[in-house]
């Protein structure tokens, strides 16, 4: 048996990322944990999750209510991942990504962006490039709120 060309490998793995939201989730679970002890576990809720976010992809669906417990990667799935995803494929789609605070809807933001800008990512979708506006958070003066 011949040992296969590790460029390929690369190549075929990126490839199955691209085309399968499932994959893809695990690849952004490892860049946003990378150099930690969490690892991916590719439960069946995931899974579902991927399915059903494939739905909608596709137009099969058009309203769906993802109800799980906190902790089970929801949010890496639908707020960082997916929007990665559809920007990826579709650099020019608009998407509101909604949060019960605004930490919370920072750090999802922050961490779509740290996938976009990952290496494999870019090589994935050069299509799809990040504007160089929005990458900094601005402190609004009108805001009454804790800032950062």
């Amino acid at each position: 048996m011949t040992t296969p060309d590790p460029k390929i490998v690369v190549q075929v793995a990126r490839e199955v990322c691209r085309d399968n939201f499932f994959p893809f989730v695990w690849r952004v679970f490892g860049t946003l944990h990378q150099g930690t002890d969490r690892s991916f576990d590719p439960a069946w809720h995931v899974r579902a999750m991927c399915h059903e976010l494939d739905n909608v992809c596709v137009g099969e669906n058009k309203r769906l209510i993802i109800n799980i417990p906190p902790r089970c990667l929801n949010s890496v799935t639908v707020a960082v991942a997916y929007v990665a995803y559809l920007l990826g494929h579709n650099p020019s789609a608009k998407i509101i990504v909604a949060s019960y605070g605004l930490d919370l809807a920072r750090k999802h933001s922050e961490d779509c962006r740290r996938t976009m800008s990952a290496r494999w990512y870019r090589e994935m979708f050069p299509e799809t490039v990040l504007a160089k506006k929005g990458q900094h958070l601005r402190r609004n003066p009108h805001h009454k709120g804790r800032q950062p």
